[in-house]
């Protein structure tokens, strides 16, 4: 993806706010969705407690970024696309669930994307139904967390890039069928071919950082994407919280 060399309109961002960003180039049943629903009041009336045991409080974001506020479009609910499979990821994965009401989550099961017979069909099942989630929750789709590897390193190769490009697919499906608010995709390989092949995004402004130095917010100005609010987000970067926080700072931008 190449960066934007010049404002994408005549009412382009002060200059402080205009720099580049590029990115590089590339059956059993499916398990059902994990949805995460806020709990109703007890049957005293009152409402339950903010946190119980064994339960993390939601996080209280700082105040998102005025890039970001601007960028916010009127669809309700985002995507976020999880391929980094480090053990980082996976606690941020988890505390996001702890913390986070409305949700719902998809996985791509490996083990059918590396079969030619189920593969298509489990792509278009889950980006179908991640597509329909959106009109009602945010959504998560994420590869299964259980690395499947080779004897030869070509051809741990060729798997690691049949799953990234079957996740990539989903999601070009998905943003086909429902325009997301917002996209985060979690993991550098993931970040990469997500913008490139999934948004076909070509050019983007960097509009800052969602998180201190670590998450990049851009801005996509060409492509099916264009305008949608795009978070770059590392796999091995942040606290446990960090996704989370994330999710939290885009939903209070809306």
């Amino acid at each position: 993806m190449s960066a934007s060399g010049s404002a994408p309109s005549a009412t382009a961002p002060p200059p402080w706010w205009t720099r580049s960003a590029t990115t590089t180039s590339g059956s059993s049943p499916s398990p059902p969705p994990r949805r995460r629903r806020r709990a109703p009041a007890s049957s005293t009336g009152s409402a339950p407690p903010s946190s119980a045991p064994g339960r993390a409080s939601p996080p209280t974001p700082r105040s998102p970024p005025p890039e970001l506020a601007a960028l916010r479009t009127p669809s309700p609910h985002g995507l976020i696309v999880v391929g980094s499979h480090v053990s980082l990821t996976t606690r941020q994965l988890n505390r996001l669930r702890e913390q986070t009401d409305d949700l719902t989550e998809y996985e791509l099961d490996v083990a059918q994307l590396l079969d030619p017979a189920r593969r298509d069909p489990h792509i278009h099942e889950i980006a179908t139904a991640a597509a329909t989630a959106l009109n009602t929750d945010d959504t998560v789709i994420r590869t299964s967390r259980t690395v499947i590897t080779a004897a030869d390193p070509d051809e741990s190769l060729a798997i690691s890039r049949n799953v990234s490009a079957a996740l990539v697919e989903t999601v070009r499906l998905i943003t086909a069928a429902r325009r997301p608010a917002f996209v985060v995709a979690k993991g550098g390989i993931t970040s990469s071919d997500t913008a490139t092949h999934g948004l076909e995004i070509r050019r983007a402004w960097a509009r800052g950082t969602l998180l201190p130095g670590i998450v990049s917010l851009w801005q996509p100005v060409d492509g099916p994407a264009a305008g949608i609010p795009y978070i770059v987000f590392a796999g091995n970067v942040g606290g446990d919280d960090a996704l989370a926080d994330a999710l939290a700072l885009l939903r209070s931008a809306a």
